[in-house]
């Protein structure tokens, strides 16, 4: 179901296997981010940050500088923080996290600055 003509259905599927934390949930979760529905690539963002598969990285830390939609990049900031947060609790996180997620807060930023920019030239036109 997640070839679904609807994006409501494939969002569902994303949300039930969220909730089982299948690890063979990863690769369709990872293909989902290339969804063209943004709701569909929030839910593969949540199913990403619950497997905390360091697999993961790479395009999480994608999405927070270049997603069109800014839930989406704030999901992905939300996962790459839940991860670590779980991992500083057991114990060391795997190789490459905390450095991601330190880039990820850091493009989260500069999005946020660029679109402050914009909203604030946009009246001085």
């Amino acid at each position: 179901h997640a070839g679904h003509a609807e994006p409501f259905v494939r969002v569902a599927v994303l949300r039930a296997v969220r909730e089982l934390r299948a690890p063979d949930s990863f690769a369709p979760a990872l293909a989902a981010l290339a969804d063209p529905d943004a709701a569909v690539r929030r839910e593969a963002v949540a199913v990403l940050g619950y497997l905390k598969n360091a697999g993961a990285l790479q395009a999480l830390t994608a999405l927070v500088g270049r997603d069109a939609d800014a839930e989406v990049r704030r999901a992905a900031v939300g996962a790459l923080g839940f991860a670590a947060a779980s991992w500083l609790r057991g114990g060391p996180p795997p190789s490459g996290w905390g450095l991601a997620l330190v880039g990820a807060l850091y493009a989260a930023g500069v999005a946020i600055g660029v679109l402050e920019w914009r909203q604030r030239t946009r009246g001085q036109r």
